[in-house]
């Protein structure tokens, strides 16, 4: 270090020189200097930077990292000549220290991935398209996929493939244990039953809204549309519900676990997304929770249109089906698995949610520039999970792009291309003008076969077709799964606000789970290839889904009998004809509480085929059904 008294420290080539006798004589690289990027570069762009640095560092003059002026080589001259950038990555473990020194968090074995010594990057202008990795689902897969094995059931059961019925007998027990432990004498008394009913009602107040959820029970506002709630449940049993809303004893161990309220709900709808068969084309996201209450995991986006709210990583496929989420709950460790290098935090969430790929089956893997580095996708290729995506330019190290100013001169659909070469696998970064520079980064493709895209042109005030790269087009192509599934939660988002956090938390994961059983339900529907109009659309499943949960099971009317018994009745008005919805599949066919009952007037018996009408009535379905000695259409309509 005595060779670098009275140079000045915040230059580029001492910190350089200073790294280089670190690692000559203690094998330690300093960290915590000013490395001289942007302050719009990441903490992980930072730490990448510090432990991935090149041996030497030559500029446009022949500067060496000493700080002395030499001549060039022939063979750099060569290597110039060619458009060829030439990087040079240390081989081996590199121990990173801190003054004063704290001890590492991570609990990964391997903290420094072994790369190739050598990445050199050759700038292309003709190149054939690389060929599409050919995926091989497994047999499971491949039988789930198959017309014969689809089932097509009602909009319940598609449901209740996430909210099973162990998970509810569990929700009910933490119900009631929740409401003891707040209160001994006032016991909840929650059965499944009605914890299905409460379901029904939140799900349907997500339909109809208000402003407030006190207003379905309001005669003024929605007249007799209030007896239909009131009917199921009153407004104080709900709210009490709501009250004791609880997933498990705050009696158990929490083990520094931000989710601890809801991790038993979290956990098994993770299990239950990841047993779904996966596609080839998926990707990765964020995606928001709103929330403006108080609490250490609220997050602030500004380019979300929900900014305020908690932060969720998303799997998903490019169908908007999720397969694998992780909340986001601070410091994103490394993956306790051996052989997973520590690639920092943007990096590391990858490597979490990519456990649940399978490997060696061609899967291909989009995500933007805040989680795509080299070094993660030449790990996650040795997997066969080839990855594409947006790169910030310096997380590519070595090779400079021309500038958008360059390029705009050329024109819009303007492109260069690079190409690794050397051990290990050869990596494609693109960069792409469009309105502004575009930097991809991909491990399968490139930019050919070249396409057009449309843009409008204002100086003619048309528009114009711009050529557009492979790789522009397939990231743009399969990189909106999760954006989809946020779109398809915006649409009926429960409405129910609470101060709790976790409530609101647990109604995104509800409204998940019916986005995530109508998915499924449609592409059961298309692998049967029923007409569309025999399909519902996902505001009437909701609306089935709701009707199902409320009116399966024994429906227990509340409040006091009426006194007068002549005004139990509609008055009769002459040729009054009502009209009869029929029921849900699952209502009509649970065989619980379906009773005849003679109401007039007369009606049309509501059984398929049956043109005879009848003043018999099942007080349940609250349809006409004929019942006599010669037709028993009420027999016939509940099996």
């Amino acid at each position: 270090m005595d060779e670098l008294a009275g140079f000045d420290i915040t230059t580029f080539y001492t910190r350089e020189r200073t790294r280089q006798l670190c690692r000559a004589n203690e094998g330690i690289i300093p960290v915590q200097q000013d490395n001289g990027v942007s302050d719009e570069s990441s903490d992980e762009d930072e730490e990448l930077e510090d432990t991935i640095l090149p041996d030497r560092h030559t500029g446009e003059l022949g500067v060496d990292v000493t700080g002395t002026s030499k001549n060039k080589t022939d063979e750099e001259e060569e290597i110039n000549e060619e458009n060829i950038c030439v990087i040079d990555i240390p081989t081996g473990n590199l121990e990173v220290i801190q003054d004063p020194p704290v001890p590492s968090t991570s609990s990964s074995t391997t903290r420094v991935p072994k790369y190739p010594r050598r990445i050199l990057w050759t700038r292309k202008t003709h190149t054939s398209p690389s060929p599409m990795p050919t995926f091989e689902p497994n047999d499971d897969e491949t039988s789930n996929r198959s017309e014969s094995d689809v089932y097509v059931g009602n909009p319940l059961w598609y449901f209740k493939q996430f909210f099973t019925t162990e998970l509810l007998d569990i929700i009910v027990y933490q119900f009631n244990l929740y409401a003891t432990q707040q209160n001994v004498n006032k016991p909840l008394h929650l059965t499944k039953e009605e914890l299905e009913q409460w379901l029904g009602l939140l799900i349907h107040f997500s339909i109809i809204r208000t402003l407030q959820t006190r207003l379905h029970w309001s005669g003024e506002l929605f007249g007799r549309y209030r007896d239909y709630t009131a009917m199921v449940m009153s407004r104080n049993r709900w709210e009490a519900i709501k009250t004791n809303l609880h997933l498990r004893d705050n009696n158990d161990e929490i083990n520094n676990d931000k989710l601890f309220k809801i991790r038993p709900l979290v956990d098994h709808l993770r299990k239950k997304f990841q047993e779904l068969p996966m596609q080839q084309n998926v990707c990765i996201d964020e995606q928001m929770v709103p929330f403006k209450g108080r609490h250490i995991m609220k997050q602030y986006l500004p380019l979300k249109p929900k900014k305020w709210g908690f932060k969720i990583f998303v799997l998903a496929d490019s169908g908007g089906l999720i397969h694998d989420f992780i909340p986001y709950t601070g410091p994103i460790q490394a993956v306790t698995k051996e052989g997973i290098p520590d690639l920092g935090a943007s990096s590391n969430i990858v490597l979490h949610l990519a456990e649940t790929i399978p490997s060696d089956r061609n899967h291909c893997l989009y995500f933007d520039n805040w989680f795509n580095a080299v070094p993660l996708e030449t790990h996650l290729a040795e997997r066969s999970i080839w990855c594409c995506g947006t790169v910030r330019p310096n997380r590519v190290p070595g090779l400079n792009f021309s500038s958008d100013t360059e390029l705009k001169k050329k024109g819009r659909g303007t492109m260069e291309e690079w190409q690794s070469s050397g051990e290990g696998s050869q990596l494609t970064a693109v960069k792409w003008f469009d309105n502004k520079g575009v930097t991809l980064l991909s491990i399968f493709a490139g930019s050919q076969t070249i396409h057009t895209a449309q843009r409008y042109d204002r100086t003619v005030k048309k528009f114009v077709e711009i050529q557009q790269p492979n790789i522009v087009k397939l990231y743009n192509t399969n990189m909106g799964g999760v954006d989809l599934a946020d779109c398809l939660l915006s649409l009926y988002r429960i409405p129910v606000r609470s101060k709790k956090y976790y409530h609101r938390l647990i109604f995104h994961m509800i409204d998940m789970a019916i986005n995530q059983a109508w998915l499924l339900y449609r592409r059961g529907y298309e692998a049967k290839r029923i007409p569309q109009e025999k399909r519902h659309p996902l505001l009437s499943f909701r609306m089935a889904v709701s009707e199902s949960l409320i009116r399966t099971g024994n429906i227990v009317k509340r409040g006091r009998p009426s006194s007068n018994e002549k005004t139990a009745d509609p008055p009769k008005k002459r040729r009054q004809q009502m009209s009869q919805v029929r029921p849900q599949m699952d209502v009509r066919l649970d065989k619980v509480g379906h009773f005849p009952e003679v109401k007039n007037p007369r009606l049309y018996c509501k059984r398929l085929g049956c043109k005879r009408r009848t003043n018999i009535r099942c007080i349940k379905c609250n349809v006409n059904l004929c019942l006599n000695e010669k037709n028993n259409c009420f027999l016939q309509f509940h099996n």
